[in-house]
């Protein structure tokens, strides 16, 4: 997904300084400018959003594992001292 997203960027990319550079210059900033600035957005906080995901799955998960082997620990611990 990610991977879409940074070539979709990059093509719009490629699009916006062809269309920049065919027109003529102005001191504004023209709505075609505002358009493909906008389009570009979508795909960056896409990939933004799926880093975001990712890196909290990833915290999620090493917390899960750190809980299942504490109680892993306790119950050698309390069978250990059953003995």
């Amino acid at each position: 997904m990610v991977t879409v997203n940074l070539t979709t960027l990059l093509v719009l990319t490629t699009l916006f300084i062809s269309t920049s550079n065919g027109l003529p210059k102005t001191a504004y900033i023209k709505m075609v400018d505002v358009w493909l600035l906008c389009c570009m957005a979508v795909p960056f906080l896409q990939v933004l959003l799926q880093t975001a995901i990712d890196y909290l799955r990833a915290e999620l998960e090493d917390e899960e594992r750190t809980k299942k082997g504490d109680e892993v620990r306790t119950k050698v611990a309390v069978r250990m001292g059953s003995r």
